[in-house]
C-alpha cells in the first residue's frame, strides 16, 4: 500500500513536470514573431530592403539610360530622370510631407517622420527671405527644431528658428556672391563658414534629420562632398532627407565657377551606385528651369529608424 502511493505520487510529479514544460513549450513558441526567421530578423523587413533595392537598380539603370542620350542637354534629361523616379521609386505626393514656402509655387517635399524623435533638426541653408515651409514643419513637429543661415536676406527666420548669417562652403573664407536682397539680386563680398564648422556651433550636431539648401547653384558643391570621397563624407555628416533646389549652371545670375558645371554628370557622381541616397521627388521649377529633388538617405541606421523609407517598397510595391 505505502509502495502504491509512493508510485501514485512520482506519476503525478512527473505529469506536474511534464505540464510545466509543455506549457514553458508553449509560451516561447507565442512570443516568436510570426513574420521573423529564427535570426529574429523580420520577413517584412526583409522583404521590403529587397525590394528598396530592387527599386534603387532599376532607378539606377533608367537613370543611366537618360544620362547617355541627354548628356548635355540638363533640361531633356531631369524630364526623363522624372520618369524614372515615378516608374521605379513610385512613392506618391500624397505619402509625402508637402511644406509649400507660396514663393512661386515652391513646395519642400519629405517623407513623413515614422518615428517620432524629440531631437530631429531641421536646417535651412539659403533663406531667401522666406520662411512659410519652416512653420508648417513646427506646426506638424512641433519637438523639432529649427536652424538657418544666409548671408542676406533671413526674412523673419530668426523668431521660428536659430539663425546664422553667413554662406556655406566647403571651407572658411570670403567671396563675391550674388545674394537676394529686398527681392533683388545683389552683388557683394560675403563671410562664408564650412558646412562643418556650422554643424558644429549652431546645431551642435553632425546628424541632421532635414536638410534643405538654395544657394544660386553653390549647393552642388557642397552635395557632392556628401558621397563617395567627398570631404563631407568622411566627416560624420549625415542629413537623413535633402530638399535642393538645383539651379541650371548657365542661369543669368550663377557664379563663374558654376557656368561650366555639368548637372547630369553631377546627378550621376551623387546617386552613384554606392551613394546611400536616393530621389523621391523631382519638378523643374521656375523658367530656366531650376529643379527641385528630395534625397532620401536609405542605409543610416537612424534615418532609417525615423522615416522608414525601406517601407515604402515591399512585395504590394509595384516597383516594376
Amino acid at each position: 500500500m505505502t509502495r502504491k502511493i509512493a508510485n501514485d505520487k512520482i506519476l503525478i510529479g512527473v505529469i506536474i513536470v511534464g505540464i510545466i514544460v509543455l506549457v514553458k513549450f508553449e509560451t516561447r513558441k507565442m512570443s516568436i514573431p510570426i513574420n521573423a526567421d529564427d535570426s529574429g530578423i523580420s520577413i517584412t523587413d526583409e522583404e521590403d530592403e529587397k525590394g528598396l533595392q530592387a527599386a534603387k537598380d532599376k532607378f539606377h539603370g533608367c537613370m543611366i539610360k537618360a544620362a547617355k542620350i541627354y548628356y548635355n542637354e540638363s533640361t531633356k534629361f531631369f524630364e526623363e530622370f522624372a520618369k524614372c523616379i515615378k516608374k521605379h521609386i513610385g512613392i506618391g505626393v500624397s505619402e509625402m510631407d508637402n511644406f509649400s514656402n507660396y514663393f512661386f509655387g515652391e513646395k519642400k517635399m519629405f517623407l513623413p517622420m515614422k518615428d517620432a524623435d524629440d531631437d530631429c533638426k531641421w536646417l535651412t541653408i539659403g533663406i531667401g527671405g522666406v520662411a512659410y515651409a519652416e512653420e508648417l514643419f513646427l506646426k506638424k513637429y512641433p519637438q523639432c527644431s529649427v536652424f538657418g543661415a544666409d548671408p542676406a536676406d533671413t526674412g523673419n527666420f530668426s523668431k521660428i528658428g536659430q539663425l546664422r548669417p553667413f554662406g556655406v562652403g566647403i571651407e572658411d573664407t570670403n567671396i563675391d556672391l550674388t545674394v537676394m536682397i529686398n527681392g533683388s539680386y545683389t552683388k557683394k563680398v560675403m563671410k562664408v563658414v564650412s558646412l562643418t564648422n556650422l554643424l558644429d556651433d549652431l546645431v551642435k550636431t553632425r546628424f541632421v534629420h532635414y536638410l534643405t539648401i538654395d544657394i544660386e547653384g553653390f549647393e552642388y558643391i557642397i552635395l557632392r562632398e556628401l558621397v563617395g570621397n567627398g570631404k563631407f563624407a568622411h566627416s560624420d555628416v549625415v542629413f537623413c532627407q535633402i530638399d535642393a533646389e538645383l539651379h541650371h549652371p548657365k542661369f543669368p545670375k550663377a557664379h563663374s565657377s558654376i557656368k561650366k558645371l555639368n548637372a547630369v554628370q553631377f546627378m550621376l557622381d551623387f546617386l552613384q551606385v554606392s551613394s546611400p541616397y536616393i530621389p523621391v521627388f523631382n519638378v523643374p521649377y521656375l523658367r530656366h528651369p531650376h529643379q527641385k529633388v528630395t534625397f532620401v538617405n536609405v542605409v543610416d541606421p537612424r534615418c532609417k529608424r525615423a522615416f522608414k523609407p525601406q517601407s515604402y517598397f515591399g512585395k504590394n510595391k509595384n516597383n516594376l
